[in-house]
């Protein structure tokens, strides 16, 4: 036992390692926002209800124009990427304060993995306020404060990106059951089953809110003269494209050798750290005693971006995701004062040489990532020559994308 509490006495100095750990990758995928995501920015529903148009609705109904700046929403985008930080670095406190060495395994892979670059590379995309969401419900204490927030500000995230459904939802809906498994009332019962009806049907309403290709693409001509601003036109396709369409897209890109391969190498970055995760998780909850209804449930969460493959063609994105989704399913379970895992000495060490090797794994990772980018290491060269450039007076604090 006194081995597996390791770091029982230091788990401020365990915190502090992690949290500096997330901020590193965040670094190594930093960039300002690109213009596919502030285009959807700019999506409103002055032309009818349309998939991801809220947040432009928002901004019309305040009717103040800084808000539809490039700099506005760079500062939006960025707000939201550090809140989602910072309760991360708060939860994974919660998970470390029982000093147990196999969480402490689980936060720093997390940590140190290819989901924190993603995070902060894909800055501006609209399924960061699912996961902003989720976390809040997440840190919150009391199931009708849980209940409430997610009642009120999931649905709100469905209408700002539907594919929070797939990332997101399944992590909540494993804790309200875990909760209702713990504490059976008929008012868990109720509000599960409203609250999953609801954001299935939301979703189903927002993924066929689609508007003729002509309006569309009126849409982009009017939206692209009132900014002065060249705008994605291939980010409008969401507006006139159903499930469908996508899914006959996807066919001709699982063709090519290219997507394949690039789907192939994220999925090798990503996967093996959400498999330690689930594998240390799902022995916690064997830890617990728990039915094999929460295993299943907690599994499918863990994994449920993997079938946006089939409608979407941001590979590197969704596989990262999976190590999101895995780590909100573990912190699920170590909020549940779950014990310490009991390994075999055989076993104690096949799990620590694994988390080493991930640790070296995630730390030296070459990724492609989207718009031409690579991971980047330190010491961040193209960040020091970002900010000499500025302090020179040679280039702009806040630069446009050129997509």
């Amino acid at each position: 036992m006194q081995r597996q509490r390791w770091f029982a006495d230091s788990n401020r100095s365990v915190l502090v390692m992690a949290a500096l750990l997330m901020v590193y990758s965040a670094l190594k995928g930093l960039r300002f926002p690109n213009l596919w995501s502030y285009t959807h920015y700019l999506f409103n529903y002055d032309v009818g209800f349309v998939k991801r148009g809220l947040i432009g609705e928002l901004i019309r109904y305040f009717d103040v124009p800084v808000m539809l700046s490039y700099v506005f929403f760079c500062v939006f985008s960025f707000a939201v990427v550090i809140a989602i930080l910072t309760l991360l670095i708060h939860l994974a406190g919660r998970a470390l304060r029982d000093g147990d060495i196999y969480r402490t395994f689980c936060v720093l892979v997390f940590a140190t993995s290819v989901a924190l670059v993603m995070l902060t590379h894909t800055v501006g995309y609209f399924d960061h306020l699912g996961l902003l969401v989720t976390l809040l419900v997440l840190t919150v204490r009391g199931w009708r404060l849980k209940a409430a927030l997610a009642s009120v500000l999931f649905p709100l995230a469905l209408l700002a990106h539907e594919a929070a459904l797939v990332l997101y939802f399944p992590v909540l809906f494993v804790m309200f059951y875990r909760d209702w498994d713990d504490h059976p009332t008929s008012a868990k019962v109720v509000f599960l089953t409203l609250f999953t009806l609801v954001c299935v049907a939301l979703t189903y309403a927002v993924s066929h809110a689609v508007l003729p290709y002509e309006t569309v693409s009126q849409l982009y001509s009017t939206t692209q003269q009132q900014h002065g601003i060249t705008l994605r036109q291939d980010a409008y396709d969401v507006l006139h494209r159903v499930v469908g369409d996508n899914l006959l897209i996807m066919q001709d890109h699982w063709q090519t050798v290219n997507y394949r391969g690039g789907l192939m190498a994220s999925a090798l970055a990503a996967l093996p750290t959400a498999f330690f995760i689930s594998a240390l998780t799902m022995a916690y909850m064997h830890q617990l005693n728990q039915c094999r209804i929460s295993k299943v449930l907690a599994i499918l969460a863990s994994y449920a971006p993997l079938v946006l493959h089939i409608a979407a063609w941001d590979a590197p994105r969704f596989n990262s995701q999976v190590i999101m989704s895995s780590f909100l399913v573990f912190l699920i379970v170590a909020s549940s004062n779950a014990p310490s895992i009991l390994l075999s000495s055989r076993h104690q060490w096949l799990a620590t040489a694994v988390f080493v090797g991930l640790m070296i794994f995630n730390l030296t990772l070459t990724l492609a990532l989207f718009d031409g980018y690579q991971i980047r290491h330190f010491p961040f060269p193209a960040h020091q020559h970002y900010l000499q450039s500025v302090l020179d007076g040679d280039m702009p604090i806040l630069q446009i994308p050129s997509r």
